[in-house]
Formats: structure tokens, sequence, C-alpha cells
């Protein structure tokens, strides 16, 4: 492998030591692409987050709002991770041939993201159906966001000393103990 192939390969292997996926509780950010916006992501369970998008498309005078359940994936590690979802979305058209038109629909959206610090960066891509009004029944948009993480996850504890058994090691050995004593006394 020549060195100008190996060079980013190593340089991304030494970033990723300080980088962590999913490591924040809420992050608040801006998304640009094909759409300006802001976007808000709260983690509401393990590996799961709900996103808030409000956007504006530069090519047409519309405003959508999208809120997105998202699934993420651990990728290269814990280091990296890449996210599926979905949600509903509602655009509002303000051009002169469409005032007052609105649609409605579901959007998909698939992309990766890491953290570094307290900055998150993501890439993704979204796929829109409209199901109720709209200019046309399908519409798709890729971004980048860049958020400023609010609040971070709380850290496990690191056990330095690894050769020492954990509270629950030993709740665990003491059941398993107890259980084959007890299936020992029924023979």
């Amino acid at each position: 492998m020549s060195t100008t192939k190996l060079f980013p390969l190593l340089i991304l292997c030494f970033l990723s030591q300080f980088t962590f996926a999913q490591t924040y509780n809420t992050a608040m950010g801006i998304r640009f692409g094909t759409e300006i916006g802001l976007t808000l992501q709260q983690r509401v369970a393990k590996k799961v987050t709900v996103e808030a998008v409000l956007q504006n498309q530069i090519k047409s005078d519309q405003t959508s709002l999208t809120l997105l359940l998202e699934k993420h994936n651990n990728f290269i590690g814990k280091r990296f991770n890449f996210f599926l979802g979905a949600g509903p979305h509602r655009t509002w058209y303000k051009d002169a041939d469409s005032i007052g038109l609105t649609a409605t629909g579901i959007t998909g959206v698939a992309g990766a993201e890491m953290t570094i610090g307290r900055l998150n960066l993501s890439w993704d891509y979204r796929p829109k159906v409209n199901v109720w009004g709209g200019e046309k029944s399908f519409d798709s948009n890729t971004a980048i966001s860049l958020r400023y993480v609010l609040v971070k996850k709380k850290k496990k504890p690191i056990n330095l000393k690894f050769w020492e058994k954990t509270d629950k090691q030993k709740k665990q050995k003491a059941k398993a103990k107890a259980k084959r004593k007890k299936q020992q006394g029924k023979k």
C-alpha cells in the first residue's frame, strides 16, 4: 500500500481514539445541504434518538418540519455510528403560485455520524414521500449537520483493577455456586 493511501488511514485511526459515537444525550446545531436548517437530537433510549429538523429549501420558498426516530448502530468499532430511521414531515410552501399549499408525509433517513468532544458531525440522506398535498409525491435531500453537544451522556466508571471481581460478578458467582449446591443436594 502506498504512503499516499496509508497516511489518511493512519490519521483516521488516530482521530478515532478521541471520538465516541452516541456520547451525548442532547445535541443542537445547523444543517447544510440541499436545505438549510436547525436540528435538535435527544437520546430517548440506548442507541435511539428523536430528531426534530426545521429547515428551509434553498431552491424554492418552502419550510418543513420533520420529526425522526433514529436507531444508531456501531460502525468501525464504537468510535463512529450509522443510523436509520423514519418519521412524519410537514411542508409549507410560500411561493406566489403555491400560497397556502402544504404537504404532509413520511420521511426516511440513513446516515453516519461521529462525535469529537462536544461537536457532533453527521451526514444523511432523506427520501420524503408526500401522502397528502404537495407539489410532487417524492422528494429527497442530503446534508451535513454540525451539532453542539448540550448534555453529555454519563460515562461508566472504568475498572482499572480489572483483575478484581466487581460486586455484580461476585453476586453472580455466589448465585451459581448456591444453584450447583442445591442441585447436588437433590441427587
